[in-house]
């Protein structure tokens, strides 16, 4: 059995996120004795997109606790590479393990259902998910609109941003084609995988989206951008490349709604299901994680992986 999973204290505390005010309370826990063992998921707060953002508050939580508790995190928990460059290039000393997020795959069916026409992008609706840039590329395929394609905005509201949405969408004259859903959980989310097409998601700045995930999981073709740090799908030849561009997302999504047939989009999204399945189940990274927590409880040093980037500026400054 795990050391962890026989523990009966907080031996190991696991902060999701950084910047709020759980980091904060995870900055007192340094002067606890014993100190218990911090691992930080920065979920990909520390992108450089991210850090532009609200700068001068994020200078504020740095200086007042986020350096310290930096220096003090015995394994800093990043999704993917890219990540981890990024961890380090604020902590260059610090120890950091990759491991992907994961998606239980039990209640997803094996093969795809009927396929509506339409895109997906399922998510929080924030100015970094690229959405503004997507309504623009949906404005350009006129032909596409005129087959029938929809575009489906699925998401929760951050920040009244919706409404920015809507009246861009207006404003380009969209209204009949993209349709705002609101939020979607359980059976009506599985229900939208099962139906749309292809999913996008033309971020700016992710750690790793568990959307594309799912996505993946349902037996979708995915658009996205590199900023998304799934690689492996590039690789798997299971997504399309686009930058966060109008004119780059316009050119992908025309790619798989008129270049590809109903028959190379499915194969497109059964190479993302055997991807899920091989690397991003939750079996399979559920034990990687237990790995990093069972080292740190026994006093072993998670190990660096890769090379220190170079620096941030100063986040102070």
């Amino acid at each position: 059995m795990s050391k962890l999973c026989a523990a009966s204290s907080p031996d190991v505390v696991h902060l999701h996120g950084i910047w709020g005010p759980a980091s904060l309370a995870a900055r007192y826990l340094l002067n606890q004795s014993p100190k218990p063992a911090i691992v930080v998921s920065p979920r990909g707060m520390l992108e450089p997109w991210a850090l532009e953002r609200s700068r001068l508050k994020k200078s504020v939580a740095w200086n007042a606790w986020m350096k310290a508790l930096v220096a003090k995190t015995d394994c800093f928990h990043a999704l993917c590479d890219e990540e981890a460059d990024s961890i380090r290039a604020i902590a260059p000393k610090a120890s950091v393990v990759v491991v992907p997020n994961g998606v239980d795959l039990s209640g997803y069916a094996a093969n795809g259902g009927s396929r509506q026409k339409s895109i997906l992008f399922l998510g929080r609706l924030h100015s970094k998910k690229g959405l503004l840039p997507l309504l623009a590329a949906w404005s350009m395929l006129s032909s596409v609109r005129a087959q029938g394609w929809r575009l489906i905005i699925a998401g929760w509201d951050d920040g009244g941003f919706e409404a920015t949405l809507r009246a861009e969408a207006s404003r380009l004259g969209l209204d009949e084609t993209v349709v705002f859903h609101g939020p979607a959980f359980g059976a009506d989310k599985e229900r939208l995988l099962g139906d749309c097409a292809a999913f996008a998601l033309p971020s700016f700045s992710e750690g790793l989206p568990m959307a594309v995930l799912e996505a993946w999981g349902h037996r979708l073709p995915v658009l996205m951008t590199r900023e998304c740090h799934l690689n492996e799908g590039f690789a798997a030849d299971a997504a399309i490349c686009v930058e966060p561009t109008a004119e780059s997302i316009a050119d992908g999504l025309r790619h798989l709604m008129e270049t590809m047939d109903n028959a190379e989009r499915e194969a497109m999204g059964a190479r993302g299901r055997a991807l899920v399945e091989t690397r991003f189940s939750w079996t399979h990274i559920g034990g990687e994680m237990t790995d990093v927590y069972d080292s740190l409880l026994d006093g072993r040093k998670v190990p660096m992986s890769g090379q220190a980037a170079p620096q941030h500026e100063e986040l102070s400054r």
